[in-house]
Parts: C-alpha cells; structure tokens; sequence
C-alpha cells in the first residue's frame, strides 16, 4: 500500500467517524473565554433514539473502518467512505432523528457531563 493511500484513508476514516467539537472563541489578549454551554432540552424519548442510533453508527463505523483498510485502491476508498456515510445517515434517520439533531445532542453530551451519564445508561 503506498503511503499517500494510506495517509488518505486515514483522513477519511476521521472524517467519516469525527464527532464536531466546538471551539470557545480566542479574546484578544489570546486567552481562552469560556461561554456557557448551550442548554439543550433533551427528552427521555430523544436520549433512548440518540443511545440506539449510536449504537449502530459505532458498529457501522467498525464493519467500514475494517473494509476501508483491506483496499489500497483510491475511487474504492472514496466509493466506500461515501456508502459508510450514507448507512450511518440511514441508522440515524431510521431512528426517528436527523443528522443534525443527532450531532446537537452528542455535542452536547460532550459538555454536559450528566446528559453523557444518561445516554450511556440508556445504551446499557
């Protein structure tokens, strides 16, 4: 395999499993101000949709990431990572949710260390 694919493919797999982060602006002195989260209301119904349909992003992820890495041919990596992305889209949407409430909530789980603690229960 050479190592552009590799290199590739490599930035593909994060691409297609990053979870967005947000960023608090730069003050001008440079330092870091930290705003205060966004409350987002999340229902029991939404963390029980959101905990299912991670699930299957995860395990789609895994079945892809595996596929993705016995390829060394370029348009089959690009034609993969576009089919992974279309399954995951579907797990979300099969899941009563649309890509961008998803994301919501994960983003805000990222800050909100007790809506984190929720989801992981609802996915136990």
């Amino acid at each position: 395999m050479t190592t552009l694919i590799r290199s590739k493919r490599n930035l593909v797999l994060a691409t297609v499993f990053a979870v967005p982060f947000i960023w608090a602006p730069m003050t001008v002195a440079g330092e870091m101000e930290m705003e205060e989260p966004p409350q987002v209301e999340v229902s029991d119904e939404e963390i029980q949709a959101f905990a299912a349909a991670m699930m299957d992003v995860q395990e789609l992820g895994q079945e892809w990431t595996q596929r993705m890495q016995e390829t060394e041919d370029q348009e089959e990596l690009n034609q993969m990572q576009q089919e992974a992305q279309e399954e995951m889209i579907g797990a979300i949407e099969d899941h009563g949710m649309t890509v961008e409430e998803y994301n919501e909530i994960a983003t805000a789980a990222q800050q909100d260390p007790e809506l984190a603690q929720e989801i992981e229960q609802a996915v136990q």
